[in-house]
């Protein structure tokens, strides 16, 4: 009897998850980013991926993310530069959302040629090459980035980089610490908030 019960639970469940579309927000499925943590402070860094000055705040992330970890909703956009690199970057952010920031942290050390190096980074971040290379030359590497310019016109961003934290823009210092500061305002009790993060020696100037 306890058996039948079993099954009838686990049959309701797999009606409920198929109804409400359960199942499509495990990560690997559908290639975006699960927000696991709703409460989340929202980040959002627009790049150009050839540009200097976007190239130097990307750099700044890693010390962050790993300091804020879920509690930091960080979302790595592209204005409308539209170059194969920017092409295989938000490809590897869909397909690889777990790693993605090692094939940049890769590409950067030489980005003026990640069309000679973007393979060896793919590959030293575990990505699958193919899987890359189909996307970005492809109808569906176009697509993704039309969709960061479509978000990039609403906010009326043209140059990189430009930060928006929590939905406002940032026009403080561009460094770690700087960051963490704004994070910290906005919600002061993450655990991020007690790191102590580098402060205006990574600062970034200029853009493109």
């Amino acid at each position: 009897m306890k058996y039948l019960i079993s099954y009838a639970i686990l049959s309701i469940i797999l009606v409920l998850s198929i109804l409400t579309g359960g199942f499509t927000d495990f990560p690997g499925i559908t290639g975006q980013a699960v927000i696991l943590n709703p409460g989340a402070v929202k980040f959002e860094l627009f790049v150009m991926s050839q540009c200097s000055y976007g190239v130097q705040a990307e750099n700044l992330m890693p010390e962050v993310i790993n300091a804020f970890g879920a509690d930091l909703d960080f979302r790595l956009q592209f204005i409308a530069d539209n170059n194969d690199e920017d092409l295989r970057q938000i490809c590897a952010i869909k397909y690889y959302p777990a790693n993605y920031m090692d094939y940049i942290m890769c590409i950067n050390k030489n980005y003026r040629n990640a069309g000679a190096i973007w393979r060896s980074c793919a590959e030293e971040a575990g990505m699958n090459v193919n899987i890359i290379s189909t996307c970005y030359q492809g109808a569906e590497g176009a697509e993704l980035l039309s969709k960061n310019i479509e978000r990039a016109r609403e906010l009326s961003i043209s140059g990189s980089p430009t930060i928006y934290i929590d939905n406002a823009r940032y026009n403080g210092p561009r460094s770690a610490a700087g960051f963490q500061q704004v994070i910290c305002s906005v919600n002061p009790d993450l655990s991020g908030c007690s790191v102590q993060l580098s402060g205006t020696a990574g600062a970034v100037q200029g853009g493109c």
